[in-house]
């Protein structure tokens, strides 16, 4: 995928240099906790927000980040809501003269209810967001204009419009993830095409054309790119599989690798690709499925 040196499957970022951020705070790099919560006797810190903040500093002081010539911030799934989060910071921290872009995979999160209408993962991530004390690690406009209900600026949807470093999203209408875990249907095997009665396909149709209409800011967005199709899967940007991946997927003859590098250095004026396909099957059958 993204991160690939095989110039065949990653052709323009092959030889780029690679920083590798491990995730291990459980809230994206946002929480702010002074103290550990312990849980069943094991000690649980939450300090994801003083990590970035000293990763960032190490890699410019003592790693050479200071010295590149370009930089794109990455992540997918958790990693791409933590580039939603956290993109203007690295934009701020980087010296003014070098560019900063994001790519954002599979992060934009919707906060909506199960299939049978339960909270569930709003109540979790809120939960988790006042637990974390995750206020002052997010995007402060975001708070400023969500002042009543900063758990909004926990999602990407919320984050997102606030964002003004330059950035692309990849991102599947039918994302495997979200479908399983926030609207909970269980018809749903990772990767595959659905097996789901009458009122779970439509469920699961209309969570796809929820999640399209909360991307409209981006798909209307002069600065940004993005690419959304009709797939049932999650973080295509570090699979080269033969049926989803970075290579592998297509919207009018492009893959997403040819996509974002066509947009990242400005050799289309074009910056929006979007599945025109319902659930992309058979007829425009970008997903590989038979």
């Amino acid at each position: 995928g993204f991160l690939s040196d095989d110039p065949i499957v990653n052709p323009d970022f092959y030889n780029w240099n690679l920083i590798f951020i491990g995730y291990c705070d459980g809230l994206s790099f946002s929480g702010s906790v002074s103290y550990p919560v312990t849980v069943g006797g094991t000690k649980i810190y939450f300090r994801g927000k003083q990590i970035l903040e000293e990763i960032i500093s190490d890699l410019l002081e003592n790693r050479g980040l200071a010295l590149a010539q370009q930089v794109i911030v990455s992540g997918c799934s958790a990693g791409g809501l933590s580039t939603y989060l956290h993109l203007d910071q690295w934009r701020e921290a980087i010296p003014k003269n070098i560019p900063v872009h994001g790519l954002a995979d599979a992060g934009y999160f919707l906060a909506h209810e199960t299939f049978t209408g339960a909270a569930g993962y709003i109540s979790q991530m809120k939960y988790a967001f006042y637990m974390g004390n995750v206020t002052s690690g997010v995007n402060s406009k975001c708070i400023e204009a969500n002042n009543l209900d900063p758990w909004k600026c926990f999602f990407a949807p919320y984050t997102y419009p606030y964002v003004s470093t330059p950035m692309f999203i990849l991102q599947g209408k039918y994302d495997s993830f979200q479908i399983q875990s926030i609207l909970q249907l269980n018809c749903l095997s990772w990767d595959e095409l659905p097996k789901c009665n009458a009122s779970e396909m439509s469920a699961f149709l209309e969570y796809g054309s929820t999640l399209q209409d909360a991307l409209m800011p981006a798909i209307t967005s002069p600065k940004d790119g993005i690419w959304f199709d009709a797939c049932t899967q999650h973080c295509q940007s570090l699979t080269n599989g033969p049926v989803l991946g970075w290579t592998s997927i297509y919207i009018d003859k492009m893959n997403p690798q040819q996509a974002f590098g066509d947009w990242y250095f400005g050799r289309t004026k074009r910056s929006k690709w979007v599945d025109s396909c319902a659930l992309n099957i058979d007829t425009c059958n970008a997903c590989g499925f038979k």
